[in-house]
């Protein structure tokens, strides 16, 4: 129960990946700056200012800090385009990790797709957004605006501002709390099931063992009372009116009954038939064979 519960956690967590993560690709409100000078955000793709919104303009950004420090174009686009990758990788193992799960749950199969694939793809969807988050963050606080946010630049012209994280960043940093809780939720899950496993086949060992102990009762049982037929018997014991009229004859070295035409073995001091070639045991009482163990 615990395990299926856990598994169900796993599975809605990592479709709130889905959109959190896109709330990030298709937004363009990742950095917000806002000051008397010049007001603008900037997303993945896009950049608006007060004359609307354009295509990220690399140049341009590597413009802004050309009095401070020299920061190429093309490493800009470069982690741009890193951040928005992963978030497209994230986005793909999310949905596989979602799918997949929810189709052998439902067909309570989940154990026959190895856990090390389970595992796998819900590490890579975890790995794939904290990276992307850790990434831009380093990109616009640390190194973009000469290894310091952007308003932290501005004050060396004494511009006063504020920079700070739009919803479309907050979209990724759900969507990594859903990949974590996705992630823990799994390995319990797993976990779980292998207990269930191990405790199914502690039940079914011990029942085995019950039913060799029960089989060799009925062995010993069966031995002694045939025992006792060999000794004490001087003549043929008497055949039951029900089997009489058929080809039994009594054999002297089991000191059992045996017919020809159905090739089985009767004992009369236990009203049970014999099956050489099965070596099983007839019991009239409950309808039912068995075999004696040895």
């Amino acid at each position: 129960m615990a395990g299926g519960g856990a598994l169900l956690i796993h599975i809605v967590a990592s479709f709130f990946v889905i959109p959190a993560v896109l709330v990030g690709i298709l937004t363009n409100e990742w950095y917000v700056v806002l000051s008397l000078v010049k007001s603008f955000k900037f997303g993945l793709t896009q950049t608006c200012d007060e004359s609307g919104c354009y295509s990220n303009d690399y140049d341009r950004m590597a413009e802004i800090t050309a009095n401070h420090c020299s920061r190429d174009p093309s490493a800009i686009n470069s982690r741009f385009t890193a951040v928005l990758a992963l978030l497209a990788i994230a986005v793909i193992f999310a949905v596989i990790q979602t799918v997949m799960p929810t189709v052998q749950w439902v067909c309570n199969a989940f154990y026959k797709i190895p856990n090390i694939i389970h595992v796998t793809v819900t590490v890579i969807t975890f790995l794939a957004v904290i990276v992307s988050v850790v990434l831009f963050m380093m990109t616009v606080e640390l190194w973009m605006f000469c290894d310091k946010s952007y308003c932290k630049m501005a004050e060396e012209e004494y511009i006063e501002c504020s920079n700070n994280i739009g919803y479309s960043f907050t979209g990724p940093c759900c969507a990594l709390a859903f990949a974590l809780v996705a992630l823990v939720s799994l390995i319990f899950s797993l976990c779980t099931r292998e207990t269930a496993v191990v405790d199914e086949d502690e039940v079914n060992r011990r029942r085995a063992e019950k039913q060799r102990s029960v089989d060799q009762v009925n062995n010993e049982r069966h031995r002694e009372k045939a025992s006792r037929s060999r000794a004490g018997a001087s003549s043929s014991p008497n055949l039951p009116a029900e089997l009489q009229g058929g080809d039994w004859e009594f054999d002297e070295e089991s000191s059992y009954f045996w017919s020809e035409e159905k090739q089985l073995f009767f004992e009369p001091d236990t009203k049970q038939f014999y099956d050489p070639h099965s070596e099983h045991w007839y019991n009239p009482d409950t309808g039912a064979w068995y075999q004696a163990e040895e």
